[in-house]
């Protein structure tokens, strides 16, 4: 035996923009989509005009009177809600946007740009979010719309203060009230949707999100749709987040998968049995230590190797004599040549027992481990 030997794989950077951004892929594409909606872009058109209406309306208001001081206030509290649907509209991505940074990652991703991949991934979120928060208040606009339509409808100078007038004004705090719960309730459902084992994996913050949604529904029954409205954000963040986190490990699965693959097929080609392959036991799933096991016919030289989702990977070899471990380094070079073939770095951090037939080996690593340092 030689001793277990501590190597690692440094991915490229292609690689890393790939397990960075390729997890956002999916919602950059549909948040796209969104954006583009044309019912979007009627929707904020409207709500411009209603709000437009509305204020000329207040201005036309007089507050003399009690039921008539009632009504402008509701209007007010109106005018501030639909003014901040109307922010959140204004905040829509623009489908350049979407164009332009879908330039980027795509020159990321196929390995033409080494930039600031984490710049990148920062405003693909941001991107993300400002669509879908477009996309909420759309639920919430349509309906408001309607009723704001209904009340401008009723108010005939003469009879501003009729009880149809009146009427039209608390229908609209309730058709206001009505769409900001169906937001709350729309994020409730996607998170009872939250796949379990993505919801383990993102570590989702189920109290959090929990406690988020019920103080929106709070502030609904108290008036206060703004506060809904931030507390429906911070569940919404909470549940993303989550989402985000699970899909990059499931993408350093699948390339670790990959890995594993070409270092099974490595061992194949110089004649050893098929792989064997498993988790190490433990707590959790796919994301656990992942083994190699490869037995050599000949009885010497039986290689296992054990990889981590970070790149750590431990090397063992059996059943070599003693004097003999430099078949240990023929082994750590087939596994060196198949990763760089790959486009990685394969360093070793401690060959163990073979440490002195290694040497041949070791410079070569150090060099890239220092060059990668100051890239």
């Amino acid at each position: 035996m030689s001793g277990t030997k501590q190597t690692s794989i440094l991915y490229s950077k292609r690689r890393i923009a790939q397990q960075r951004l390729n997890p956002l892929l999916k919602s950059f594409k549909d948040a796209h989509l969104i954006a583009q909606d044309a019912r979007l872009g009627a929707s904020q058109r409207e709500l411009e005009r209603a709000i437009q209406d509305l204020r000329a309306e207040l201005r036309r208001y007089s507050t003399s009177g009690d039921k008539r001081a009632k009504m402008f206030a509701a209007l007010q509290a109106a005018d501030a809600t639909l003014s901040r649907i109307a922010v959140t509209f204004a905040q829509r991505p623009s489908s350049a946007e979407f164009v332009s940074l879908s330039s980027e990652i795509d020159a990321f991703l196929q390995g033409k740009l080494f930039g600031d991949v984490e710049s990148t991934r920062s405003r693909m979120i941001q991107i993300i979010e400002r669509a879908v928060r477009a996309e909420s208040m759309r639920g919430e606009a349509e309906p408001a719309v309607k009723t704001i339509n209904r009340i401008l409808s009723t108010a005939d100078r003469a009879t501003a203060s009729t009880d149809a007038h009146a009427q039209a004004v608390i229908s609209l705090h309730e058709s206001l009230a009505a769409a900001a719960k169906q937001t709350v309730d729309a994020e409730s459902e996607a998170q009872s949707k939250f796949d379990p084992e993505d919801a383990r994996l993102g570590e989702l913050d189920s109290v959090s999100h929990s406690h988020e949604i019920s103080v929106a529904h709070d502030c609904i029954a108290a008036g206060d749709l703004e506060g809904s409205s931030n507390h429906v954000e911070k569940a919404r963040a909470i549940r993303v987040e989550a989402q985000t986190k699970a899909a990059e490990i499931h993408q350093q699965i699948e390339m670790r998968e990959e890995l594993a693959a070409h270092l099974a097929k490595t061992l194949e080609q110089r004649n050893y049995d098929p792989c064997q392959a498993y988790y190490l036991e433990g707590p959790g799933g796919d994301e656990r230590p992942r083994v190699i096991y490869a037995n050599n016919p000949s009885g010497t030289a039986h290689v296992r190797l054990t990889l981590w989702l970070d790149g750590r990977m431990t090397v063992e070899v059996d059943g070599v004599p003693q004097g003999q471990e430099e078949i240990c380094v023929d082994i750590l070079e087939a596994f060196r040549k198949t990763v760089e073939d790959n486009g990685d770095e394969f360093v070793v951090r401690d060959p163990g027992l073979a440490s002195k037939f290694i040497t041949r080996l070791m410079p070569k690593t150090r060099e890239q481990e220092r060059q990668r340092e100051h890239e």
